[in-house]
């Protein structure tokens, strides 16, 4: 072990720490398996304030219902009793994304390959 970092923990002060985020029946998402769409993942954790004795592990984020061209913000997200969300402590605009599902992009072959056709997509050098 070359480091470690310790942490005095009192009970009845709340505690400001970062936990990551479980993403839920991502093969299952609604945009992605039925529309066509991308799931991107936005944030892979969150900034949480609690009392040491409320602290979780982690937080789920169930994707399963998120259609395409839909966000869950960090207000969607379902927060266990005494949780907050020190982001929207900040306000309404802090109301970030955490998970979306978008339309996916895509190059035509012969953009991926930046030359070899003309602008009637016939190859260059053929006539």
């Amino acid at each position: 072990m070359t480091h470690a970092d310790f942490m005095r923990v009192d009970a009845t002060h709340e505690l400001t720490l970062n936990v990551p985020l479980h993403f839920l029946n991502e093969e299952s998402c609604k945009g992605v398996k039925d529309e066509g769409g991308v799931l991107h993942v936005l944030n892979n954790d969150v900034q949480i304030s609690c009392l040491p004795s409320k602290l979780p592990e982690y937080l789920e984020v169930d994707v399963a219902n998120l259609g395409l061209g839909e966000t869950i913000h960090l207000s969607d997200l379902k927060l266990p009793e005494g949780v907050t969300l020190v982001e929207l402590t900040h306000g309404e605009e802090h109301d970030a994304g955490v998970v979306s599902v978008t339309h996916p992009t895509v190059a035509r072959d012969d953009e991926v390959a930046g030359e070899g056709v003309d602008e009637d997509g016939e190859p260059k050098g053929e006539a």
